[in-house]
């Protein structure tokens, strides 16, 4: 941890007699890069737990930085070299930016309004991504689609897949606390993840992945929502990784 510390706090000082501006509200890794905008580099903290293959989920409140922590691992695994030459990544030869493909699942993109229209709109977001490596989907329901889009990224790339789940738990609390109808709501959206998570844990499904990355703000039970998906690595109250968001005093006042 000491060394990421002087890791990071090099990085600012380098940035602190030029222009670079403190980003607000961004959450696009390649947006904050193209625009000289400040990042506090924690590519040595994230290179710990992405440099071999797991499955891992990290609980944090809104606003706190999950989004564009997801955005700069998927340029990683994407191969984007150029994004990370002044970063610690990039700087010490340590990662191969090996092109991997990707799935990337943003919850918050996605529909949840009714239990029917949220299944819908999350079985179109796996079409899409199809579509975008050029494989056409077969199956109509959402645990069989999603297999069959690993397993054939898995076949035409022959290569490990990386998977990102963005505020997996948005669909269940935007509904919770707003009366016995959202709650309704909540609770058939909370059985359509549990299904749908549980796909990760088959044995030619996980045979196929390198990574999984999960974010969300709270945790369920792994009797509920993970009761399928209880493998997971949980970084959430991990002391190494504790600064793996956001910015430290010492950062602050470097």
């Amino acid at each position: 941890m000491t060394e990421v510390k002087t890791s990071v706090l090099k990085t600012l000082k380098a940035m602190k007699n030029t222009e670079t501006k403190l980003p607000i509200n961004i959450s696009s890794f390649e947006r904050l890069t193209q625009n000289n905008m400040l990042y506090v580099d924690k590519t040595e903290l994230i290179y710990n737990f992405i440099s071999t293959t797991g499955q891992y989920f990290l609980s944090r409140p809104r606003r706190f930085g999950k989004t564009l922590l997801i955005s700069l691992m998927r340029f990683l695994f994407m191969g984007k070299k150029e994004y990370f030459e002044n970063l610690w990544i990039g700087k010490n030869n340590r990662w191969d930016f090996k092109k991997f493909p990707v799935i990337l699942l943003d919850f918050n993109g996605i529909t949840n309004e009714t239990p029917d229209e949220f299944k819908l709109m999350l079985g179109n977001a796996l079409v899409e991504i199809s579509e975008n490596y050029e494989i056409t989907l077969k199956q109509s329901r959402l645990k069989e689609r999603l297999k069959e889009l690993i397993l054939k990224l898995y076949k035409k790339y022959d290569s490990k897949i990386v998977i990102f789940i963005d505020e997996y738990d948005k669909p269940i609390i935007d509904h919770l606390g707003a009366g016995d109808d959202r709650l309704d709501i909540a609770i058939k959206n909370r059985n359509i993840l549990k299904s749908f998570y549980g796909t990760l844990k088959e044995n030619s499904v996980d045979n196929a992945l390198y990574l999984l990355f999960i974010t969300g703000v709270s945790k369920f039970s792994h009797t509920s929502i993970f009761s399928d998906l209880n493998n997971l690595t949980d970084l959430t109250m991990d002391k190494e990784y504790a600064s793996l968001l956001g910015y430290t005093e010492e950062e602050i006042q470097f």
